[in-house]
């Protein structure tokens, strides 16, 4: 009879919670998938794909022609552009030459369509072994578009951007030119070439040495001389009329008289 009444006793009381075995456990059991993982909670984060595509940064090309390779290619040069600063700017005859007539000459820098991001030239500089035979300058014509300066620029995928160069012979002989493009992202674009000069010194039909400087001195010797001579005639004219006005009016007042 006592066990009757506490069973009762505990079925009224409301303090009593129910154990951990109850339904409620057994919804949460159920909830978990066939693999053992559980689904996000209201309040998580779900997680994100990535798709953002991979950036590809191809080596810039250089050639001598639109959009041409035959300088720089693959993250290399060609062996006829070869010249670095490890063999010492040294010179061999499979080397590119530029001619003696040429006093300014172009490459062309192409950023290739695969690229999904442009390149940025920081700067390009020139090196000459023997500066006393030739001096090289980055230059740009009157309308410099697409042309890129000493302080570089941007080159988009699939452009294709010059670089002039203008030389100046101090004397016979030949000299090996370096040119450096640093860029931002990747390694440097480095080429060389030679540059073959004459002796600004020449001989004329006569046997005269004469040079450019000579020259220039000789035109301005000649300028002077016929400016000289015109302004003489000038006032030698002047000088004459005003003579024979003088003379006409000396002339006319006698008459009158």
């Amino acid at each position: 009879g006592n066990s009757d009444k506490t069973d009762k006793t505990t079925e009224k009381d409301p303090s009593k919670k129910p154990s951990k075995n109850d339904n409620g456990s057994k919804g949460d059991k159920d909830a978990v998938d066939q693999k053992g993982a559980k689904p996000p909670s209201e309040g998580s984060t779900p997680t994100k794909t990535d798709t953002t595509p991979e950036r590809v940064l191809k080596p810039i090309e250089v050639g001598t022609t639109y959009e041409g390779k035959d300088v720089f290619s693959d993250g290399k040069p060609m062996e006829a552009f070869s010249i670095s600063f490890d063999n010492r700017l040294k010179s061999e005859d499979h080397h590119y030459r530029i001619d003696l007539n040429t006093t300014e000459t172009e490459f062309f820098l192409h950023n290739p369509r695969e690229s999904s991001t442009a390149h940025r030239i920081d700067r390009v500089s020139v090196t000459v072994a023997d500066r006393t035979i030739t001096l090289v300058r980055v230059t740009q014509p009157y309308i410099a578009r697409r042309y890129l300066s000493e302080a570089g620029g941007l080159i988009g995928p699939g452009e294709t951007f010059r670089v002039q160069l203008h030389f100046i012979c101090k004397m016979a002989g030949e000299s090996s030119v370096l040119i450096t493009l640093a860029t931002l992202y990747g390694d440097n674009v480095e080429f060389g070439f030679v540059k073959e000069c004459r002796s600004p010194l020449k001989v004329t039909d006569g046997g005269m040495l004469t040079t450019a400087s000579s020259l220039y001195v000789t035109t301005m010797f000649f300028l002077v001389l016929i400016t000289g001579l015109g302004a003489a005639l000038y006032y030698r004219r002047k000088r004459t009329t005003t003579a024979r006005r003088r003379t006409t009016r000396a002339e006319a007042k006698q008459l009158i008289t």
